[in-house]
């Protein structure tokens, strides 16, 4: 599996090339992937690794077990 920057590097080559934009607007709606901003490949980009790596979330303090008898 890429890391989050090896993905990113690779849709900025693809935003780069012939029709980019387009490529990347057909992976946005493809995944159903939520977009409010205007289609500029920055903004595109971003959305799409948002999707792919999302934010690892971890359990609030107050709910984890360590420590507890």
């Amino acid at each position: 599996m890429k890391t989050r920057e090896e993905r990113r590097a690779e849709l900025k080559r693809l935003a780069a090339s012939p029709n980019g934009g387009n490529k990347l607007y057909a992976i946005l709606t493809q995944h159903s992937i939520h977009f409010e901003k205007l289609p500029i490949g920055t903004l595109m980009i971003e959305a799409i690794l948002e999707h792919e790596y999302p934010p690892k979330k971890y359990p609030p303090e107050s709910q984890s077990h360590e420590g507890r008898p």
